[in-house]
């Protein structure tokens, strides 16, 4: 009986370090092959899951992104690991920016997905 139980201890112990790796460290841990793969995999899907923090994106980003490009006329954005491309969407729908953004990634789903919400 002890087996068993240290056997199932085990399982969930790795269960618990592969979700930690994958999902909550989305990979960064695993190497740049196993980030791009995930978002590969998830970019059908991401949005759903980030809704949470899509949510408070306007909250916390906006803000911050005004207070970084006031007084820059038309300034140019480069939006590193656009993902889905919340950003520069958030960016667009703001009246006070008139700047351009380019998103990049390395998951051309993750690009995909962006394109197609602009």
């Amino acid at each position: 009986m002890s087996w068993w139980l240290g056997f199932g201890a085990a399982v969930l112990a790795l269960a618990l370090l592969l979700y930690w790796l994958i999902i909550v460290g989305e990979g960064t841990y695993l190497g740049r092959g196993a980030v791009r793969f995930i978002y590969q995999r998830g970019a059908s899907f991401y949005d759903d899951v980030r809704q949470p923090v899509v949510a408070s994106d306007a909250a916390t980003l906006v803000p911050l992104l005004q207070g970084a490009l006031v007084g820059i006329p038309a300034p140019r954005v480069l939006d590193v690991a656009t993902g889905t491309g919340r950003v520069p969407l958030l960016l667009g729908q703001q009246p006070w920016f008139g700047g351009t953004v380019c998103g990049i990634d390395i998951a051309p789903a993750m690009l995909e997905r962006a394109r197609s919400k602009v």
